[in-house]
């Protein structure tokens, strides 16, 4: 996918937290590599996994994963902040007031759209 697709997540995920009375959160280009990395992973895996290669979660940040079939575009990226914030155990981390930085990925693999947010703070 192409660096708007993550930006247009991004702003999806910033328009959520605003609409909660939250601060938007200022994009990051680790974040945005780190969540393009992590795309990617899981659209090749084809499965969603929170545990690293060695078996660990990273819990210095937040981080939340999506896939979509069928939906691409803005409407996916609306689509899965929409679950996403339907999600009792992604909703906190969506809506996180300790975060400061946020990052997007998307990719395209097996016919499906899959998604990361990842969440910092300094």
């Amino acid at each position: 996918m192409t660096y708007a697709a993550q930006v247009y997540l991004c702003r999806a995920i910033n328009l959520a937290r605003t609409r909660a009375g939250l601060a938007p959160l200022r994009l990051s280009a680790e974040l945005m590599h780190n969540a393009q990395h992590r795309a990617a992973e899981i659209g090749a895996a084809g499965a969603m996994d929170h545990h690293r290669g060695a078996g660990v979660v990273d819990m210095y940040w937040g981080e939340i994963l999506g896939e979509t079939g069928g939906l691409s575009g803005r409407a996916a990226s609306d689509y899965v902040v929409r679950l996403w914030l339907a999600s009792p155990d992604h909703r906190p981390i969506l809506l996180g007031r300790r975060w400061t930085y946020l990052g997007g990925g998307v990719t395209v693999a097996g016919g499906r759209t899959w998604y990361a947010g990842i969440f910092g703070h300094r």
